[in-house]
């Protein structure tokens, strides 16, 4: 059986607050693509059921999700 081989860029687990800097975006505005119902930016929410919300972006999943992003938001695009 063929095994699927998955790189460690691929693994990456990334804190809003650097995809925040590398995307050149607030904090806030991360979070709000990471908690929206319609395609929410690719994270898993590593919360230990305290109050606290702890998520984490996939790295490998933020270029598609960009692309994406500007589809959907392109002007003259109907949704």
């Amino acid at each position: 059986m063929a095994q699927l081989v998955v790189s460690a860029e691929d693994r990456a687990l990334l804190l809003p607050s650097v995809v925040a800097r590398r995307l050149g975006v607030s904090y806030g505005k991360v979070m709000e693509w990471a908690r929206r119902a319609e395609d929410p930016l690719p994270n898993i929410d590593c919360s230990s059921g305290g109050k606290l919300e702890r998520r984490r972006v996939i790295a490998s999943e933020i270029d598609p999700w960009l692309q994406r992003e500007a589809e959907r938001t392109r002007p003259g695009v109907r949704r």
